[in-house]
């Protein structure tokens, strides 16, 4: 039996676990302001084979956007943030497990049968681009077989002014690092 190759594209609101199921959009339709930044992903999965496939993204079109292609890599999560209610939950039946977190500005890498693997595009809008549409394509290598998935961004007539004012705040887990350090809150360390 031939293994079977899944390629999909997706917003970059949708987290792609390793074990999550196959989406279906073959082609993705954005819009962007003047001067702004979108992203998307582009998805595989071999299922039907038994051993580990070449994978490779790479881009094509989209002159005059700022195109950048990188990998996602996951990171081991050992549990959920605590005291979270479970309709907030993200990752549920994943977690314990990896998360696709990091992102690789390498673009190719060998995937586990079975395995999701995505590729996060970032596309930068210049402020003078003229208005309308602009299409590239991901074209996804699987082995000897490429799949070209399409994608237009619909540039519209306003620009987005840069910000200004903005004061940027890093939030950290203080349960978590005492879980890593093995301490209690709140105790002088030994």
């Amino acid at each position: 039996m031939a293994p079977r190759i899944h390629c999909w594209l997706s917003t970059a609101l949708t987290r792609w676990f390793p074990r999550s199921e196959p989406g279906t959009h073959q082609s993705l339709k954005l819009q962007a302001l003047r001067g702004e930044q979108v992203s998307f992903q582009a998805c595989v999965k071999v299922t039907g084979t038994d051993s580990p496939v070449e994978v490779s993204a790479r881009l094509a079109g989209g002159e005059g956007l700022g195109l950048q292609l990188r990998r996602v890599g996951c990171v081991p999560v050992p549990h959920h943030n605590t005291l979270t209610p479970e309709d907030e939950l993200d990752g549920l039946g994943h977690i314990p497990g990896y998360v696709p977190d990091v992102l690789f500005t390498d673009a190719a890498t060998r995937v586990a049968p079975n395995e999701v693997q995505s590729f996060w595009v970032t596309v930068r809008v210049p402020a003078d681009l003229p208005t309308g549409a602009q299409k590239l394509t991901v074209l996804l290598q699987v082995g000897d077989k490429t799949a070209k998935l399409p994608v237009t961004i619909d540039v519209l007539g306003a620009v987005l002014q840069p910000r200004q004012n903005f004061p940027v705040t890093h939030w950290f887990y203080v349960d978590s690092l005492c879980d890593w350090y093995q301490v209690d809150p709140w105790t002088r360390p030994l």
